[in-house]
């Protein structure tokens, strides 16, 4: 896969305004459930799991069990490798 068709795939991800919303929120450093992210979006827990599906996928997001459920929180170097990928396509003739 070239670059391009990799920085292809992450923006389709955050393209979504609700995915946007989600990375904003667990960009707090403070892992949340489905559960907490879904009252503070105002969405359904099922909608939240979709969402966190597709960052899951290309790894922006991981998840940690503790007790019954699992907290999200963004991947900090999955994002960093995104903002390099990014920079080395748009910035650089």
């Amino acid at each position: 896969m070239d670059k391009i068709e990799g920085m292809s795939k992450y923006l389709k991800a955050i393209a979504d305004p609700t995915r946007l919303k989600i990375i904003k929120l667990l960009n707090s450093n403070k892992p949340l459930c489905v559960n907490a992210i879904a009252k503070r979006l105002n969405l359904t827990q099922s909608a939240i799991s979709q969402h966190l599906r597709i960052l899951r996928q290309l790894n922006l997001v991981s998840g940690n069990k503790m007790g019954y459920y699992i907290h999200y929180q963004i991947n900090k170097n999955e994002m960093t490798k995104f903002s390099r990928l990014f920079s080395e396509i748009i910035l650089k003739n």
